[in-house]
């Protein structure tokens, strides 16, 4: 069958052609294909000049890997506990610059082109973190990476786990200041917004029914050529064998495989995407002098001094006291 596509739509069918002939040409696809189809963008994602700093096997960063001087841009974590327990998916992104993309909208009067500013999103560190221990050892490591983390001058705007487990978690660092919540990428049910007038700190809406949004929006900026990151073995593994489900709506595993690592980054690429914005009216400096905080040009280097240093303004302020 030759599908012919007006050229008034050719931009959408380019950008996803598997959702565009599901949803817009109205043709019935397989009940599970791959998530993934245009498969030739994958490996364009990888930036071969950036090196992983992060160590799965130590659980340690390389010793550069430090916030930079001037901009302090707020960083994004999703961490995927894993219901097997088999692995932990951990990745950290964050927008450095905004693109113009043009998109088209569907209006009574036809359809209108429109420019808009969408977000870069950059992963500092991507990790899959096999489980060999007890699962609360784990828990523990993690909230040390994030501790560290800190330790090293990053911003960390907002952290969320997926649904298993993770309530300790959570309670543990909101205490330590972090905005924190839950997000679950199998039955995305809302996106979380930081608000300093919402509780914690975050505010929860809906994703009317979306329920593959998180792992849609990693999709977008692949397909965008928004999404940078570090090389890291299973990230083409993971995202050449993920599959969508289109009776059950979710995005999935091959029956030999894994999608820890891809879950992660869904969960910080959709965190980020919610909550960074650029008005045109602003300049870039205008724009991040809003969310830079001179906390981390103040931190000492060692664990002691980071101790002590919780308990300043930086703290109150995530927490909006």
């Amino acid at each position: 069958m030759e599908l012919k596509v007006p050229i008034e739509l050719r931009e959408n069918f380019l950008r996803d052609p598997e959702n565009f002939l599901r949803d817009i040409a109205a043709i019935p696809l397989e009940a599970v294909r791959p998530f993934f189809k245009r498969r030739d963008m994958i490996p364009t994602a990888v930036d071969k000049t950036y090196v992983n700093p992060f160590d799965e096997e130590t659980l340690q960063f390389d010793k550069d890997f430090i916030a930079g001087d001037g901009v302090n841009y707020r960083r994004y974590i999703h961490i995927d506990l894993g219901i097997r327990h088999d692995a932990v998916g951990i990745s950290m992104c964050h927008c450095p610059y905004f693109v113009e993309s043009e998109i088209n909208r569907h209006t009574r009067d036809g359809i209108e082109k429109e420019m808009i500013n969408e977000p870069i999103v950059k992963f500092d560190f991507l990790g899959r973190i096999k489980v060999s221990k007890g699962e609360e050892i784990i828990l523990s490591e993690i909230r040390d990476i994030i501790f560290e983390i800190s330790r090293r001058g990053f911003y960390i705007g907002l952290i969320t786990f997926d649904q298993f487990q993770s309530v300790d978690s959570i309670q543990l660092l909101e205490r330590e200041g972090y905005r924190t919540g839950r997000l679950s990428i199998d039955r995305t049910s809302h996106k979380l917004v930081l608000d300093k007038n919402a509780d914690n700190g975050i505010k929860k809406i809906s994703v009317e029914g979306r329920k593959i949004a998180a792992m849609q929006s990693l999709k977008d900026a692949l397909y965008d050529e928004r999404l940078k990151i570090p090389y890291h073995p299973f990230w083409e593994k993971e995202a050449m064998g993920a599959e969508y489900d289109e009776k059950k709506m979710k995005v999935d595993h091959p029956p030999v495989g894994t999608i820890d690592l891809l879950q992660s980054m869904a969960g910080s690429c959709f965190n980020l995407i919610n909550n960074e914005f650029k008005y045109i009216e602003e300049t870039d400096a205008e724009y991040f002098d809003k969310f830079q905080d001179n906390y981390y040009n103040k931190i000492e280097e060692t664990s002691n001094n980071y101790s002590d240093s919780i308990e300043d303004s930086f703290y109150d302020n995530l927490k909006g006291r």
